[in-house]
């Protein structure tokens, strides 16, 4: 799906897969950090045995958990990301809500699946189902 969504930027035809010229497909940020997450998923249930892809997938987990607390807690207090405008330059508001920015939900999404990652990597038994169970 990133990949899509950059093959629209770069082809300048951003309205093909959204759903009407008000909405974006997906925020900048959001597209970056599933990029990231995609690749280290697939590498780690491809090649789990290696030590470089288990610490990869660290490292996405920890990188996808920040972002999506920070995203969480950004709303939760009003807080404006800096980044998220610079990577979303023309953005504008359809109601209260910052176009091409990450959602809340997308956030809490995020922080759920860096946690699952996360707890999957750390290997023990016990914390398999609270893994499975965030990541459902």
């Amino acid at each position: 799906m990133a990949a899509a969504v950059i093959w629209t930027w770069v082809a300048g035809v951003g309205e093909l897969l959204a759903f009407g010229a008000q909405f974006k497909l997906m925020a900048p940020g959001m597209v970056f950090l599933l990029l990231l997450a995609g690749p280290a998923l697939y590498l780690y249930y491809r090649d789990s045995q290696f030590q470089v892809t288990i610490w990869l997938g660290k490292f996405v987990g920890v990188v996808l958990t920040v972002a999506g607390g920070l995203v969480c807690l950004r709303h939760g207090l009003g807080w404006d990301s800096p980044v998220e405008r610079w990577l979303a330059a023309e953005a504008g508001q359809i109601g209260n809500y910052p176009v091409g920015q990450i959602s809340p939900v997308c956030g809490a999404v995020l922080l759920a699946a860096g946690l699952a990652f996360l707890l999957r990597l750390l290997g023990w038994r016990s914390l398999r189902w609270i893994s499975m169970g965030l990541a459902v």
